[in-house]
């Protein structure tokens, strides 16, 4: 087999036909090397011709086949084509009368995960990345559980969830010791780096920036499956100072959308990605007219309105493109993100009326307490400090505590101890649900 992949690999993606004589697993591992090193139209060639072959009838060849074309189906969904993708996986189930294995229904569950969390539906993320772990548990599909890790690693830290994107986080690197991250180790190291990150700060996670983006083949495989990395990549070197090393992503990014231009999604990125580096509002305004995926057509926005804010006379586009940014998040339910733009909002004069509730237990009710309150005894309940609590959601220390003072009086409890002892217990419903405004209310 390592001589018929490396054959195709040297064939020119446009005028490439696929020999009768190779097996589809040969095809599937030609394209998703042609995937990782950016070839885009080879790679889906490739998947297509192994999806569509019908040349073996047993069981175990339309098992084959029913496998690549779940791979057809995720290279759509990640080139930013929900629609054709969600059909393609639809079919692979339906249309054949052989039940289908474990594998093949773990990859098909964690393809309907990536489908959820580009249309920024955290919950159904949650539940179909779980199961397709245990499916790939039950069948040993091991390469198949990094991507499961990775997607939960992200909702969960869009969502707050600090505990969770932690633990997933950890499994990650086990799973990287292992070598079951192989298919997408750019990825899962990128996982990994936005836990650690927001966790700790930029500082704490500059050797594994400096990994990701030094090196070609993870940078590549990045940038393929999940465009929106390179904004948050150059954006992360930036803030550590190494210009060089967010140069690396620029040309990069810039290198994906050149030889694959069929794809503004990688358009959107090169420009999202060239606009932080050049301090151009324009470029990333752009890119946020272009980008369908709404978690990072917010980012693009938000980074608009962080730029414009700079810029005296631009207050009110600021508020505008920040405003943006938090509609998205809200939509998509990227908790953390959305009070990072509220800060933001904050400091410009402006206030929300809705914060974001964050991804706690569920049953939990916090009677009286506000939203700011509810996530701020969310989190001491989770046992994080006071420092910690104020770096989630983008408050000082001294408003941490005054935020503890009054949890502590309105829900009569004297400790941190105690309200994590109330905090785990149901206690009715929240009367906070029918609270639906989003407006603004400027000081």
């Amino acid at each position: 087999m390592t001589s018929e992949v490396s054959s195709l690999r040297e064939c020119p993606a446009d005028n490439y036909l696929v020999p009768d004589i190779l097996r589809t697993e040969t095809i599937i591992v030609a394209s998703i090397a042609a995937w990782r090193e950016g070839r885009i139209n080879c790679c889906l060639k490739l998947a297509r011709r192994a999806a569509y072959r019908d040349d073996d009838t047993t069981a175990t060849g339309r098992e084959r086949t029913r496998l690549a074309r779940v791979w057809h189906a995720t290279v759509l969904v990640r080139l930013g084509d929900l629609s054709q993708g969600s059909q393609e996986l639809a079919c692979t189930l339906t249309g054949d009368t052989h039940v289908p294995s474990d594998r093949l229904l773990a990859a098909a569950t964690l393809c309907r995960a990536e489908i959820a969390l580009a249309l920024g539906r955290l919950d159904e993320v949650v539940t179909a990345a779980q199961h397709g772990l245990a499916l790939a548990e039950r069948a040993g599909a091991r390469t198949l559980l990094p991507l499961g890790r990775t997607l939960l690693a992200q909702s969960s830290l869009r969502q707050g969830d600090m505990n969770a994107a932690g633990t997933y986080a950890d499994q990650l690197k086990d799973d990287a010791l292992l070598g079951h991250t192989r298919f997408i180790p750019g990825r899962c190291s990128w996982a990994i780096t936005q836990v650690l990150e927001a966790r700790d700060g930029a500082a704490s996670v500059a050797h594994l920036i400096e990994r990701i983006t030094s090196d070609e083949r993870l940078l590549l495989e990045l940038l393929v499956a999940h465009p929106a990395a390179a904004a948050w990549l150059v954006r992360a070197a930036l803030k550590l100072d190494a210009r060089d090393l967010a140069a690396q992503v620029v040309f990069h990014a810039h290198g994906l959308s050149v030889c694959n231009p069929e794809y503004p999604l990688l358009y959107a990125s090169a420009l999202h990605a060239a606009g932080l580096f050049d301090d151009s509002v324009e470029h990333i305004l752009t890119a946020e007219d272009l980008t369908r995926d709404r978690w990072a057509r917010a980012s693009a926005a938000e980074d608009a309105g962080l730029m414009l804010s700079a810029r005296p006379s631009e207050q009110d586009a600021a508020v505008a493109a920040l405003s943006r940014a938090t509609d998205d998040y809200l939509a998509i339910g990227a908790s953390r993100d959305m009070f990072r733009v509220n800060s933001k909002l904050r400091d410009l004069g402006v206030r929300r009326r809705q914060v974001p509730r964050l991804s706690g237990r569920a049953g939990t009710s916090a009677g009286p307490l506000t939203d700011t309150e509810f996530a701020v005894a969310e989190l001491v309940s989770r046992g994080l400090t006071n420092a910690r609590v104020g770096r989630q959601l983008f408050i000082s220390t001294h408003t941490v505590a005054f935020h503890l003072r009054k949890v502590f009086r309105k829900l009569d409890v004297s400790s941190r101890v105690e309200l994590a002892s109330t905090w785990s217990k149901p206690r009715g419903a929240d009367p906070r649900r029918h609270r639906t405004g989003d407006d603004y209310r400027v000081r």
